[in-house]
C-alpha cells in the first residue's frame, strides 16, 4: 500500500513506533502502520510536521475529580496554573505526551485535500468559517466514549507574554479551530489515535512504557485532530517546557530546552 499511505495532506501522528493518519480520500477511515523491525529506512514526508526535542522534563499522574472527565481545556488550563507557580522555566507554551482513559472524543477530520486544485475561489482559508463545513468534519456528540487514547500535543496560554517565541512559527503551529468555541484563555492543538479501553496500570512509572503496552495490546479504532471538550479520567504525561521553536528541514520542532 505505499501508494496510499497518507492519502493527500491529511492529519497524521507518530507515536510509539506507530504511524497513524486520517487521509483526505472521503472515506473517514483512519489506517496505521507499524514498522516490525526499525532499519531506519522510512522516510516521512509532509508538507507540515511539528515535533517536540529534547525530551520531557516532568511525568505527571493525573487522576479527575470530575464524573464525566475533565477536558483537554480544563487539563491545560491546570497544568498552566501549576507550572506558573512552580516552574521558572515555563514561559506560556507546553507540549504533552499522553496515555489516558478517556470518556468522551470529539474529534475533526480534514474531508477534502488542501491542494491548489481545490483552493476556495474567494482566496480565503479552509478554515475560514464560511468553508469549515465544506472542508472539515468535526463532531458535536461524542464519535467514541470509554476508551484509551495516545495523545500528542501543544498548549499555549494565552493570558502570558508570547513575545519571547518566534512569532512566525509560533502562529504556523497553531490556528483557531471553528468547532473549538468556548475559552478564549488557550490554543490547543491535539491529535489522538484511540483503542478500544485498555486498563492502566495500578502504578505506571514509565511512559515509554505505557505507550508501548497500548500499541502493541490494545484494538485500534480512528486517528483524529483532538477537539478541546474531549475528556479524561485518567491519565500520564510526559511534559515539555517549551523554549523556542525551530524549523529544520524535517519540519518545525518545539525546544524544551
Amino acid at each position: 500500500r505505499t501508494d496510499e499511505y497518507f492519502g493527500i495532506m491529511g492529519e497524521m501522528i507518530t507515536i510509539g513506533g506507530t504511524m497513524v493518519w486520517l487521509p483526505t480520500d472521503g472515506h473517514d477511515t483512519a489506517d496505521f502502520l507499524i514498522p516490525k523491525i526499525d532499519t531506519d529506512e522510512v522516510t516521512l514526508r509532509t508538507a507540515f510536521n511539528v515535533s517536540i526535542t529534547g525530551g520531557f522534563d516532568e511525568l505527571l499522574l493525573f487522576n479527575s475529580s470530575e464524573d464525566k472527565g475533565t477536558s483537554m481545556a480544563g487539563l491545560y488550563d491546570a497544568l498552566f496554573e501549576i507550572s506558573n507557580a512552580r516552574r521558572p522555566d515555563y514561559k506560556g507554551i507546553l507540549g504533552l505526551a499522553v496515555r489516558a482513559q478517556m470518556s468522551s472524543v470529539y474529534g475533526s477530520g480534514v474531508k477534502k485535500a488542501p491542494v491548489d486544485t481545490n483552493a476556495p475561489s474567494d482566496g480565503e482559508m479552509i478554515t475560514h468559517p464560511s468553508h469549515f463545513a465544506e472542508w472539515f468534519d468535526a463532531d458535536t456528540v461524542p464519535r467514541h466514549t470509554n476508551v484509551t487514547g495516545l495523545i500528542c500535543g501543544i498548549g499555549a496560554d494565552l493570558t502570558r507574554d508570547l513575545s519571547s517565541y518566534d512569532q512566525r512559527l509560533l502562529n504556523s503551529v497553531f490556528y483557531l479551530h471553528p468547532a473549538n468555541r468556548g475559552k478564549q484563555s488557550v490554543m490547543l492543538h491535539n491529535h489522538a489515535v484511540i483503542f478500544s479501553e485498555l486498563p492502566m496500570s495500578d502504578h505506571p512509572v514509565s511512559l515509554e512504557t505505557e505507550i508501548s503496552s497500548v500499541v502493541e495490546n490494545g484494538d485500534f479504532c480512528d486517528m483524529r485532530h483532538l477537539l478541546d471538550r474531549s475528556a479524561l479520567t485518567q491519565a500520564i504525561i510526559g511534559i515539555s517546557y517549551i523554549q523556542n521553536f525551530r524549523r529544520d528541514p524535517n519540519g518545525t520542532q518545539m525546544l524544551p530546552r
